[in-house]
């Protein structure tokens, strides 16, 4: 393998790592893993009766539609129709934006594997891991699947789950061209990446050479993005969301009582029991997230004092780019700002509906609890015109839900301004910032 990476080592950083390129046509997707390939980084997932969960599926779905929530005994998808079938009724499937199969999230940190399409997945690599592809397992599948390297973005190790991950540093993680991984001290390194498995990463340093690190010894690895993922175009584009927090996105192709089918243009074709799916979402185009969108304009204003501003983040709080969290509640999607904050989006054709959650981080919580520290004021103008005006909301407050409506506006402004403490822990979150479309 050492003479192969010299190859690619020569080749420059920019060009392909690998000793040989992934077969693309041999890429398919689940290959069940030999029991000895089970001893990984994060390993030690039992099966149904551990976890507590039902053989017969969910009881109950709890469904967002576009029109608001809704419940009912899931049958299945129809995707001839399209509809979502429940006992008695069906729903049309592009008013369903989202179906919660009644099992609470419970994160497991030990390794996080980021796909380039934004998939996400908790869990373990075996041993049989190579240059090639990973072998991976977790709640999601247990059983296992392959997944060729070169769709892998990063790598993060989390050891012991009960400590909170650090936050990546910016620098690191503006690394594309390289190869590169993140120490548990902090340092980085690059170079080119060897191998990866459960036990160690192999990285060939620039100037150290050859490396051979245990997993408590890395952070993260970050791999080069050397070729734009392929792309599918699903019939029903959506995502399956894992009781572990997993995220994988693709085509569903089918959803019943047992079992959730997607094919993923990365992994190939994957079969998930709905025991193990916490939920399962639509994506035909019926919500727009501010995330995905680039705003038209962006004025930001810190206290004068300090000489600099806190940058607003895409599903990310503002201060440690964490999830973006108010109270208890989480929210995947979503924008995270300081005070002063004017955020200006165009409205386009087919915008109905603004809606999003709004409130003070959990990262705003004052250490001597000061009701007057981490506190804000949420407006929310469209064609310059008032719609919403929050008044003073401190990190004390409950979430608050927003409803604005756009038809026939052209801009739709988000403002944050300095609430009774000054601007003192004003960490805001617009959580699940999102348009509703016709």
């Amino acid at each position: 393998m050492q003479a192969s990476r010299e190859g690619a080592r020569r080749r420059g950083p920019c060009q392909s790592r690998r000793p040989h390129p992934h077969p693309r046509s041999n890429a398919k997707p689940i290959l069940i893993l030999a029991a000895a390939a089970l001893l990984t980084v994060g390993s030690g997932y039992a099966g149904r009766a551990a976890h507590g969960e039902s053989k017969d599926g969910p009881a109950k779905t709890i469904i967002e539609t576009v029109r608001g929530a809704d419940s009912g005994k899931l049958v299945g998808l129809d995707l001839a129709v399209p509809a979502l079938r429940l006992e008695g009724r069906q729903l049309p499937l592009r008013e369903v934006l989202r179906v919660e199969l009644n099992h609470a999230v419970s994160y497991r940190r030990e390794l996080v594997v980021h796909l380039m399409d934004r998939s996400v997945l908790y869990g373990g690599l075996g041993t049989d891991s190579d240059d090639v592809s990973l072998s991976f397992n977790g709640r999601l599948f247990p059983d296992g699947i392959r997944i060729p390297l070169e769709w892998v973005r990063q790598l993060d190790y989390r050891g012991d789950s009960a400590n909170p991950p650090k936050p990546t540093p910016p620098s690191f993680a503006a690394i594309n061209d390289e190869d590169a991984i993140l120490t548990a001290e902090g340092a980085v390194l690059r170079g080119v990446l060897d191998s990866v498995d459960g036990r160690q990463v192999i990285f060939e340093e620039r100037k150290l050479g050859r490396l051979t690190l245990p997993w408590k010894q890395v952070r993260s690895v970050r791999i080069a993005a050397l070729d734009a993922p392929p792309k599918l175009a699903p019939k029903v584009p959506g995502l399956i969301e894992g009781v572990d927090g997993s995220l994988l996105y693709g085509g569903i192709t089918a959803l019943d009582t047992t079992r959730a089918a997607l094919e993923s243009p990365l992994i190939g074709k994957v079969d998930v029991e709905t025991a193990r799916i916490h939920a399962v979402e639509f994506h035909l185009g019926r919500v727009a997230y501010l995330s995905d969108r680039d705003p038209i304009r962006v004025v930001e204003r810190g206290c004068h004092d300090l000489g600099f501003h806190w940058p607003w983040q895409r599903d990310a709080n503002v201060f440690d780019k964490g999830p973006l969290r108010i109270g208890t509640q989480t929210y995947r999607r979503g924008l995270g700002v300081h005070s002063e904050s004017h955020l200006t989006f165009a409205i386009e054709d087919g915008d109905k509906t603004f809606q999003t959650w709004i409130g003070i981080d959990a990262t705003g919580h004052p250490a001597n609890g000061n009701p007057k520290f981490g506190s804000a004021v949420f407006r929310i103008l469209v064609d310059g015109q008032e719609r919403h005006n929050s008044g003073n909301l401190n990190w004390q407050a409950l979430p608050r839900r927003v409803e604005v409506d756009l038809q026939g506006g052209k801009e739709l402004e988000l403002v944050v301004e300095m609430g009774e403490g000054l601007y003192i822990l004003d960490r805001a979150d617009w959580g699940d910032a999102r348009i509703l479309r016709d």
